[in-house]
Formats: structure tokens, sequence, C-alpha cells
């Protein structure tokens, strides 16, 4: 849905009009709402990933060159391309580091990371350039014009309607509906959870030991 529209769908379901005077602010629920679902996850959702190019001898890299089009709240793990398979780095605390890493100048195949304030460093500082996924809790900019559309994915954009209902009846005191509603958003957020979960490995085929 865009934006037009999930401020439609949300008035549809309280029975308001545009003309109604609480249906001036709909828009800034749809976009409290939206934030909050990004954020409803302390790990994060599958489809918040942030790919960048480390650069040869810089160790830093601010949340702001992690992703250009969303604010980056929080790095959860990393993974470095390299010999043709990502593997993850270790996060480690700065006191781990430098004693893994005594000379600040030493350079290599990234091993590490560590996040402070809205920087991420690596360890050691890269030789080469490497490519390095990363996992994040990000939120995007708010919606603007009618035809933008939120970054979570379409299966998803009902869950937002739900929980812009449910702060529309927080802030109408409506303490019967907000309950409902609690529960309704609850659902949505565990259907997040479930998104993209990867399949269990098959069974290993056991064989049989003659004697």
């Amino acid at each position: 849905m865009d934006y037009s529209t999930l401020q439609s769908r949300t008035l549809a379901r309280l029975n308001m009009s545009t003309n109604d005077p609480a249906a001036a602010n709909v828009d800034e629920y749809v976009n409290e709402a939206l934030h909050y679902l990004e954020t409803a996850s302390p790990d994060g959702w599958p489809w918040m990933r942030a790919t960048i190019n480390t650069t040869i001898s810089a160790a830093s890299y601010t949340f702001t060159q992690l992703s250009a089009s969303q604010t980056v709240a929080k790095v959860l793990s990393v993974k470095v391309l390299a010999n043709n398979a990502y593997y993850p780095l270790g996060l480690r605390s700065q006191d781990e580091l430098d004693q893994l890493y005594p000379i600040p100048s030493s350079t290599g195949t990234p091993e590490s990371f560590n996040v402070e304030g809205q920087s991420l460093y690596v360890y050691p500082t890269p030789e080469t350039s490497y490519t390095a996924r990363l996992r994040v809790i990000v939120t995007e900019p708010d919606l603007g014009g009618n035809t933008s559309t939120p970054v979570i994915p379409v299966v998803f954009h009902s869950a937002v309607v739900e929980a812009a209902l449910l702060l529309m009846y927080e802030t109408l005191q409506d303490e019967t509906r907000r309950a409902t509603q609690e529960k309704k958003v609850g659902m949505w957020v565990d259907r997040m959870r479930r998104y993209g979960m990867p399949y269990e490995s098959s069974p290993k085929i056991r064989v049989r030991e003659w004697l």
C-alpha cells in the first residue's frame, strides 16, 4: 500500500471521514505505527540488511555510510566476503580488541567488530576492499508523498494500519478497543518474526549397520 492508501484504510476502519477533527493527525499515526513495527523486534527483521564495501586502511564506518536511505539504529551482525564465502565477524568489547590487536595500524582480513556511538569498527584494519553484509535495525524516513511506500514487505502493510489504529485508540482513550487492538498488533508482530525463517535441515538418512 502507498501512503495515501494506508491513511484511507486506517480512517475506513475507524468509520471516520477526512472532515472529522481527529482525522487530521492520521498521517502522524501511520508514520509512528511504521516506526513502531520497525523496532518491535530486538533481533531486527529479515528484510533489514545493508551491504558495504570496506575501504583500504579504513577501520571505522559511520552509520550513515551503512545505509543512505534509512537510519541505522543498531548493528546486529557483520559478515565479510573472503575466499568466495561470507563468514561472520566476532562482536568483541573494546578491551578485548585492544588485547587482540595492540597495534592500531595492523592490517589484514577483518575478524572482529565493535560499535561505538554511531560508528562501526572492524579489526584488523582491512588491507584491501571487502564486501560486508550487515544485519541491522533501521528506521526509514517518514512517508511523505501520497505514492511513497514503506520498505516493510507488502504482505505486512496491513500491520501498519493495525498499529496506527492502536495508537489512535490510545489517544481517544478507548481502553476496550485499545486492548483488543493491542492483541491484533501482537499477532502481526509474531507473523513478522516468522517471515523468512530458514527451513529446517533435512533429516539425515540412517544407514543400517550390518553385523
